[in-house]
């Protein structure tokens, strides 16, 4: 027996049949991994704010126009057939981060890294939808930080739905549908993140 075989982008992806499972515990890819040596900003915020009272910088962060930018990411299997035989927890990780690696009076810092884990649960399925064969659906929560302290704190945690589609095995898309999850019995530090994200 060889080794699996999927059939389709989204079962390559996500795993879909039994001929593409490859287990539990396996790093894979998930969104794109790429590094910007030159990433230009024509006005970069050198004074980050909030509404929320004491979550505002005073003073300037001195940033270039120009920095490095890079993204890894990945993606890997906890669970699969949770439910009989469908029914897959994936966990994920994506970190992005703006370098201001050309910025030597400021000592090249770091300007901003966004860490997003994420728990998916993902079924597949079978249906017709105006020409379009439904193969997969899930929910999924989110969080993304950029792990820094007050007053540059940045943070927010969302749920989503999706589904992946495919059609005549040459087009593929997946739609996401999210919400922001308020934060309970805390100060919301970024009550208007929606406004610029």
């Amino acid at each position: 027996q060889g080794p699996p075989v999927a059939s389709s982008l989204l079962d390559s992806r996500w795993e879909l049949t039994r001929n593409a499972k490859l287990g539990t515990f396996g790093m894979r890819a998930y969104k794109p991994v790429y590094l910007l040596p030159a990433f230009y900003t024509d006005s970069p915020n050198q004074f980050p704010s909030s509404p929320e009272p004491g979550h505002s910088v005073t003073e300037s962060e001195k940033l270039d126009e120009v920095e490095a930018k890079f993204q890894i990411s990945f993606k890997t299997k906890i669970a699969q057939n949770l439910f009989g035989d469908n029914g897959d927890l994936w966990g994920a990780y994506t970190q992005t981060s703006r370098w201001q690696m050309y910025n030597g009076d400021a000592s090249r810092p770091f300007r901003e890294t966004n860490y997003e884990p994420e728990l998916m649960l993902l079924f597949r399925n079978r249906y017709q939808l105006m020409g379009w064969s439904g193969r997969m659906a899930g929910i999924s929560i989110n969080h993304q930080s950029n792990g820094r302290s007050d007053k540059l704190s940045r943070s927010w945690n969302r749920i989503y739905a999706m589904a992946g589609f495919e059609k005549d095995d040459r087009f593929t898309a997946q739609v996401r549908l999210w919400q922001r999850l308020r934060e309970n019995g805390a100060k919301d530090n970024n009550p208007d993140i929606l406004r610029h994200i």
